[in-house]
């Protein structure tokens, strides 16, 4: 009779921890109720690359992820992803019919939804066959490890690149890099494109989600606590503490529903530096916000997973970044300038 007695005290003592746990992971510290976790993904050691020759350069795509969260295939290295590399030749060129990422939206269809050079992150394109082969980029396929490598003879005035990662599973833009790719002689590098929830995020050099899946270290059991700190700078008076300044939350799920209410379902143009929130965007549930105090400060805590953090300018001009949040402590900056009519926000390295 005792032994079961300690043995429902014990269970009934399991069931408090784990309500209590519930609890902290859904309201954090001061935080929303935000719900984005990250799966298990079985990705593989990567071989070392060899080294390039004289005057080449070596790049090479690692895929992995999963394309449809709904279905029953699980989070892996992902074979047949498509890679758009478009030159950054003529981005600068008064002469627009040489400017080969204007032409890669407008051939592929971005420049319908308002997309010019910059899609924000997050956001999905969808295109077509045909509208592919006219588009001005050159395609690589990763094979069934879903890697690729692609080698190719350096030329000085074509060494910055944008990329571009399409479903294997459709003609769908899943996510485009967000800064140039750099490329130098005597040069390699790897390139990470991670799928969830229909839509990739591309990481150059380096990506510690990949590493936190190889390690198997990602889901410490602790939940991922983030500090912002928002700054007002400007040339007239000395910087000083942003109080009262938004930042917006909005996990791996919800993302293709939030840049559907920016777009207001295409009517708005969805160029990164043209994106506008408005109050009713952030009715959502899935749009949390959170305010920066007197300090110019804000904590939260968060299940660990894939976040879009976004912070908008006093016009409503937002700047979004798409974040692995691992057990831990991260800290992230935003800055406001121009009287507060550009804002950033970075992750403190």
């Amino acid at each position: 009779m005792e032994t079961r007695t300690y043995k429902i005290l014990f269970w009934l003592l399991c069931g408090l921890l784990v309500a209590a746990a519930s609890i902290f992971y859904a309201c954090g510290s001061t935080g929303p109720a935000v719900v984005s976790p990250t799966a298990v993904c079985d990705v593989t050691a990567l071989d070392e690359m060899a080294g390039p020759g004289d005057d080449t350069v070596t790049v090479r795509f690692v895929a992995y992820g999963d394309v449809d969260s709904d279905d029953d295939k699980p989070c892996a290295m992902l074979p047949d992803v498509r890679i758009a590399v478009i030159s950054e030749e003529h981005a600068n060129s008064a002469d627009k019919e040489k400017d080969d990422m204007l032409n890669w939206w407008k051939a592929v269809g971005g420049s319908e939804l308002g997309i010019y050079r910059f899609i924000p992150p997050g956001v999905r394109v969808p295109s077509t066959a045909e509208r592919f082969a006219s588009a001005p980029a050159q395609f690589i396929t990763t094979g069934p490890d879903g890697t690729a490598e692609l080698r190719f003879d350096y030329d000085p005035e074509t060494d910055d690149y944008s990329l571009c990662a399409i479903s294997p599973i459709d003609d769908l833009i899943a996510g485009c890099s967000h800064h140039h790719l750099h490329l130098r002689p005597n040069y390699h590098i790897t390139i990470y494109i991670y799928f969830t929830h229909g839509h990739a995020t591309i990481e150059v050099g380096a990506s510690d989600r990949y590493q936190w899946f190889l390690d198997d270290t990602r889901l410490a059991g602790t939940p991922a606590t983030i500090t912002f700190e928002a700054t007002y700078n400007d040339d007239i008076e000395p910087s000083h503490p942003s109080d009262n300044t938004d930042i917006i939350v909005v996990g791996a799920a919800h993302i293709n529903a939030w840049w559907a209410a920016i777009s207001d379902n295409g009517a708005n143009e969805l160029e990164a530096n043209k994106l506008q929130v408005g109050s009713e965007d952030l009715a959502h549930d899935w749009a949390h916000v959170i305010t920066t105090g007197s300090d110019g400060s804000a904590e939260t805590a968060l299940p660990p997973g894939d976040y879009l953090l976004c912070a908008p300018n006093q016009g409503g001009i937002l700047d979004c970044i798409y974040e692995n949040l691992a057990s831990g402590h991260h800290t992230y900056l935003v800055n406001f300038w121009l009287g507060g009519n550009f804002v950033s926000i970075t992750k403190r390295s």
